[in-house]
């Protein structure tokens, strides 16, 4: 891979690939697709087959300057952070309850699934 210096229009040393990368992870966030990075990675990339977008993707993805930057366009777009659509999400299952007889019973389970999945994407877990 070529070495990018870090500058300050681009402080995170990232290629152009990466950073249209990111851009069309945070696209099919906004429209509610998920994220995949291994289809971001098959567009911008000459892959053979989907083994190679894996593999570029992966490598990506564990590259800090990356995932910061990932990170930070994550925050900056809303999708990350206390208002952002998972911080609003994370709020509702940390107060999953459950129906029985005796009345609403917290739900355990589920709200620490909620904890896990936030903690993988922001790369905690």
């Amino acid at each position: 891979m070529v070495k990018v210096n870090k500058t300050l229009a681009n402080p995170g040393g990232l290629t152009v690939k990466q950073w249209l990368m990111i851009e069309d992870i945070i696209r099919d966030i906004k429209n509610g697709k998920g994220i995949f990075p291994m289809k971001s990675a098959r567009k911008f990339y000459r892959v053979k087959n989907d083994n190679s977008a894996y593999q570029i993707a992966h490598q990506n993805l564990s590259r800090l300057n990356f995932r910061k930057a990932l990170l930070k366009a994550l925050e900056e777009n809303n999708i990350i952070g206390q208002e952002g659509k998972i911080g609003k999400e994370l709020k509702k299952g940390l107060n999953a309850t459950y129906k029985t007889k005796f009345g609403d019973i917290p739900d355990y389970k589920t709200r620490l699934e909620y904890i896990k999945e936030i903690n993988k994407i922001c790369g905690l877990y």
